[in-house]
């Protein structure tokens, strides 16, 4: 099932004074508010994900620890539709790339029924799924990401 916004809470407020500094690099974007949220979901063309929605609300995305994760900060060049924009060359329609991982793969998500679904996986460099990676949520991700070692 995966890691719902109350455990990926608890164990971010556990695990990050271990990792503290990562944290203190560089601030996340701004925390998404509910007009924030609909701007990005119109932009995208797409509603995301309940996990989605929360971390932007909780956490802001954009620059996560060491992550680059879509923001809903129009104003960040880490917005999920420049983000999405970067990635659509090299993605199929239907999916929606949520972060670049620096080795010409993009993490993205599925979509159906133009809504952003759960899981996360990767789409590698040479033009397809990575079927060795997949997380359950959004928190999978982004814990696996920065809170583990």
């Amino acid at each position: 099932m995966g890691l719902t916004g109350e455990e990926f809470d608890n164990l971010f407020l556990e695990l990050r004074p271990k990792r503290s500094k990562i944290f203190e690099l560089i601030p996340p974007d701004r925390y998404a508010s509910a007009s924030d949220l609909e701007k990005l979901e119109l932009d995208l063309g797409y509603q995301l994900s309940s996990d989605y929605r929360e971390f932007l609300s909780k956490y802001g995305g954009g620059q996560f620890g060491l992550l680059e994760i879509g923001s809903a900060d129009p104003a960040s060049d880490l917005y999920l539709p420049k983000i999405n924009a970067a990635a659509q060359p090299h993605l199929r329609t239907g999916l929606v790339a949520i972060s670049d991982d620096h080795c010409g793969g993009w993490y993205f998500v599925e979509t159906k029924d133009q809504t952003m679904t759960h899981a996360v996986r990767l789409w590698n460099v040479d033009g397809g799924y990575d079927n060795r990676v997949s997380y359950d949520t959004i928190f999978d991700f982004v814990a696996a990401q920065t809170l583990t070692e």
